[in-house]
């Protein structure tokens, strides 16, 4: 899963739960600003970024080990 999946992910969820985006990125801990420049692609996101992102709307990344 790239970043535009996670993004598309937290955005989708985000929509069902009729957050804003302001809200969003408040309950993630960042500025609009920050999550404006992820969705644009203007700045890269860390693992955990994105980990606060998908718990803001009650997702969860898993990384698990290949067999």
């Amino acid at each position: 899963m790239d970043k535009s999946e996670i993004l598309q992910a937290v955005e989708r969820e985000r929509i069902r739960q009729g957050m804003s985006k302001r809200k969003l990125a408040e309950k993630a801990g960042f500025t609009d600003r920050s999550l404006y420049m992820w969705e644009s692609d203007k700045r890269g996101m860390t693992l955990t970024n994105a980990d606060s992102l998908l718990k803001a709307v009650g997702l969860r990344l898993v990384i698990e080990k290949g067999e």
